[in-house]
């Protein structure tokens, strides 16, 4: 039955049952005129309901169709720097997943993984910031996930790529993903904030981390792994990990982790001046408030 004939057939049931029942039984169930009218009252509240719903569905249909008609000629961003195989690239629309091969669904993992990510940093995060979602499947990469800008413009909205690697993921793993993605949503957040990272960098980082910077970033592998690994080590109170270490904007990422997970720290040590300095930023306050509130929801936090 179509939603019209069923409206229709609502909108009939009061005289259908008043015409069927025999008047003697009429006047044993209805005894009173203003029973009657206050039965139909409520099928035409019920009536009044569905037709609420009716609309809904209709925009839905429509908006679906738009969408459509809007991904059909669309192709993805070609990446600067991310240049590899993909198992999917997904457009997001109004939270949704849109894959850009128009004939395919979305996989069941990515679908996951990208409701957990919107679960972390929240709706209005995904709507505001991300364009395109993408996965892919490399058990020996050492890149967990990345996002790259892919609008230019200064004044213009600042519509971002998300990646994953869909390799380590299970449930058993929701916490890892979780962290991993308040990483990736910090270089976001930092990208519209250049005095804030330049005043970190000024702040906290030396003439020698910046050449250590310089160095690991000319190596990969397990060279790249080992100098890390031993830089950290020695500078554990000045760094919350040995990826930290990598360069400003990962030190940023990963201390934002902690600022976001860790209550705020007394000690003295340059690692807890710099989850400190996040508190100065208002912005960033609230975001900590919204995201920890996310992470008790998913429960891990």
């Amino acid at each position: 039955m179509t939603f019209q004939k069923l409206i229709i057939a609502l909108f009939l049931i009061p005289s259908f049952i008043l015409s069927a029942v025999p008047l003697s039984v009429q006047a044993k169930t209805i005894s009173s005129e203003q029973h009657r009218l206050e039965l139909i009252a409520e099928l035409q509240d019920l009536l009044s309901q569905l037709l609420v719903i009716q609309k809904q569905l209709e925009e839905k249909r429509g908006y679906s169709s738009l969408t459509n008609l809007l991904t059909k000629n669309r192709t993805p961003y070609e990446s600067q720097f991310y240049n590899f195989s993909h198992r999917a690239i997904y457009f997001v629309d109004n939270n949704e997943l849109v894959n850009s091969k128009s004939r395919e669904g979305v996989g069941s993992i990515d679908q996951k993984l990208f409701d957990l990510f919107t679960a972390v940093v929240g709706e209005v995060a995904v709507n505001k910031y991300v364009d395109e979602w993408r996965v892919f499947n490399n058990k020996n990469a050492d890149l967990g996930a990345y996002v790259e800008l892919m609008s230019t413009t200064v004044s213009g909205p600042r519509n971002w790529i998300v990646g994953v690697n869909m390799a380590d993921y299970d449930f058993s793993a929701t916490k890892s993903f979780a962290n991993l993605f308040v990483h990736e949503y910090g270089h976001i957040l930092f990208y519209d904030k250049p005095d804030f990272v330049a005043r970190y960098k000024n702040n906290f980082w030396t003439t020698t981390d910046v050449k250590h910077s310089e160095k690991i970033n000319k190596v990969d592998g397990e060279e790249r792994l080992d100098l890390t690994q031993d830089y950290y080590e020695k500078n554990s109170q000045r760094f919350v990990s040995d990826y930290a270490t990598v360069s400003v904007d990962e030190d940023m990422a990963e201390t934002f982790v902690y600022f976001i997970r860790e209550d705020k720290p007394l000690g003295n040590t340059i690692r807890d001046q710099k989850i400190r300095t996040f508190y100065q930023e208002p912005d960033l306050v609230g975001v900590r408030t919204k995201i920890r509130a996310n992470l008790r929801v998913l429960g891990v936090m």
